[in-house]
């Protein structure tokens, strides 16, 4: 049965209808999104044995039913990829600058409501307007790719990877400490640094990159992520100043042994 339906789903058979069940494919516009099985009540099918006006009646009522379904699924998939290509950077598959904003607003609101932590983690790509000036913009963008690839694979499903803008990007991680933020931090540092990115001049000569990071979390005197992206943005400045290829934490609220003592009193 799974193998009929299925070809019905890719044109290859046609669908049917008897007085025990009928077999439609759901129509789109170009192809089918879908197929739709109906088994009827056994008083149906008291009715619609022998009575061809009957199994027309229902046949022509099924075909109508399944063509707008067939529509309407079709629109949701359409309305899912364009929803998808608004919230996505269409450079490095990451999300953009415009659902960052929109995700850290309610994943501030979540961490002051719930106590949760919350961390932002904001990285740079160390002298990549240099490569962008002496090498190509499309050896510049290959890096931004490649790059964006790398955090996906090492951050949980559960953090947001965004281009922040140009080579900047901007990891919100939930339900993560400052502590753990550094050391996760720390360790995508330590991945960009070993890792070989593609020359798109001379393919046998990989590039090698480094990361400046800065790192802050969410503690109750933060009102706003303006103020959560002000104490992010200082500490990767920091970084920039000394030096670039490390990691700088700026954090203000109180460590983990006050937390603990808070909570004994």
């Amino acid at each position: 049965a799974d193998h009929r339906l299925l070809k019905v789903l890719m044109g290859e058979a046609a669908g049917g209808m008897t007085n025990r069940e009928a077999v439609l494919p759901l129509k789109g516009r170009e192809r089918n999104t879908g197929v739709m099985e109906v088994f009827f009540h056994p008083k149906e099918i008291e009715v619609l044995q022998g009575n061809e006006r009957a199994l027309k009646g229902y046949r022509d009522l099924l075909e109508t039913l399944s063509n707008v379904i067939g529509l309407l699924v079709e629109n949701l998939h359409l309305y899912d990829r364009v929803k998808r290509q608004s919230i996505v950077d269409h450079l490095t598959g990451v999300f953009n600058r415009r659902y960052f904003d929109q995700k850290l607003f309610e994943e501030l609101n979540r961490a002051a409501r719930y106590g949760r932590d919350l961390s932002l983690v904001l990285l740079d790509v160390d002298h990549f307007k240099q490569i962008n000036d002496k090498m190509s913009y499309k050896q510049g963008d290959q890096v931004l790719i490649e790059t964006a690839k790398l955090f996906r694979s090492y951050t949980r499903e559960v953090d947001m990877v965004c281009r922040y803008g140009g080579d900047e990007f901007a990891i919100l991680m939930p339900e993560t400490s400052y502590e753990h933020a550094l050391g996760k931090a720390e360790n995508l540092r330590q991945v960009v640094r070993a890792a070989e990115f593609t020359n798109t001049r001379e393919p046998d000569q990989p590039l090698h990159l480094t990361l400046s990071i800065g790192v802050t979390a969410w503690h109750a005197e933060i009102k706003n992520g303006d103020e959560l992206l002000r104490a992010v943005d200082e500490a990767l400045h920091t970084v920039k100043r000394s030096g670039r290829d490390a990691v700088c934490g700026n954090f203000k609220g109180p460590k983990p042994n006050d937390k603990s003592q808070a909570a004994a009193k």
